[in-house]
């Protein structure tokens, strides 16, 4: 089978198409006056492709023109048919028009009507409208000390408030303190440093088991610091309670009291409800422990 197949692939073969050789005037007249024509057709064909790389030009920097207009009209907001003189009104500087009032949002801008103090985090579920909820536990009883809410998503930002809520809430400054690599902030630990001398900072810097680039300890001082102890034994050993001590709270929130969502909307009744819900964890764990 295979010897005949090749057999039969080898018994044919593809035929070349003809060649055909273009016919040459023979007489030296007409010799002479196929070449003028040639030369003629040359210069013509010539004088169309100048003539449609001149246009090709001039379109081409026209785009250009076009492009830079309106990358700078969209970097300004702004375009050439208007006539607005902004919030200010009065003389209009040179340049393009304002796009549109001041304070008036884009078309395409989006807002939430049900909560518009709530904003777009990232979830488990994706990217949902949320707000940020801070809480400080006690390492003892597992008593939440501290509970604040924030529309913001960032926490590096958070770590000192919470301590100044923490000392109004108890009376005292933590002896220590244990936080994730989200509050991680150079300028929060420099000001905790001179704020709270007695509290001992340990703040993750990143992920467990992750390798962490290099710190310039000249730019970040109070960062390398931490870098530092929390490679030591003594830190590492302290900062592995922090799971042990915080997340099994949020668990509780959520399985124990079945609190996943808010029922109010607005930043300030949020956070009040959020204060209530941790308020009753609280009471509920004052009872199972007989406090």
């Amino acid at each position: 089978m295979h010897a005949a197949r090749r057999q039969r692939r080898l018994g044919f073969r593809r035929r070349r198409p003809a060649q055909f050789a273009p016919h040459l005037p023979t007489h030296p007249q007409q010799q002479n006056a196929a070449g003028e024509q040639q030369a003629d057709n040359v210069q013509q064909l010539n004088g169309e492709h100048r003539e449609q790389d001149a246009q090709r030009g001039c379109r081409h920097d026209a785009d250009q023109d076009r492009a830079r207009a309106l990358l700078a009209g969209q970097a300004r907001g702004r375009k050439p048919d208007d006539d607005d003189t902004g919030a200010g009104g009065g003389q209009r500087k040179p340049g393009p028009a304002f796009q549109r009032p001041f304070g008036e949002p884009l078309p395409k801008a989006q807002d939430n009507f049900t909560d518009p103090d709530s904003r777009i985090m990232k979830s488990n579920a994706g990217f949902e409208q949320c707000y940020n909820g801070q809480t400080a536990v006690d390492a003892h009883a597992q008593i939440i000390v501290v509970a604040e809410l924030t529309q913001s998503a960032n926490d590096s930002g958070e770590l000192p408030p919470m301590l100044a809520a923490l000392e109004r809430n108890t009376g005292a400054a933590a002896a220590v303190v244990l936080a994730d690599a989200g509050y991680r902030n150079e300028a929060a630990l420099a000001g905790l440093a001179e704020s709270a001398p007695a509290t001992e900072l340990i703040v993750a810097l990143g992920r467990e088991g992750k390798r962490r680039v290099g710190i310039d300890a000249a730019a970040l001082p109070h960062t390398a610091a931490m870098a530092a102890k929390l490679e030591s034994p003594a830190g590492r050993s302290r900062y592995r309670r922090r799971k042990a001590i915080v997340e099994p709270v949020n668990a509780w929130i959520k399985q124990v009291l079945g609190f996943r969502q808010f029922s109010l909307r607005g930043v300030e009744k949020v956070r009040c409800e959020f204060k209530l819900v941790c308020a009753a964890l609280n009471l509920r764990r004052m009872a199972t422990m007989a406090i």
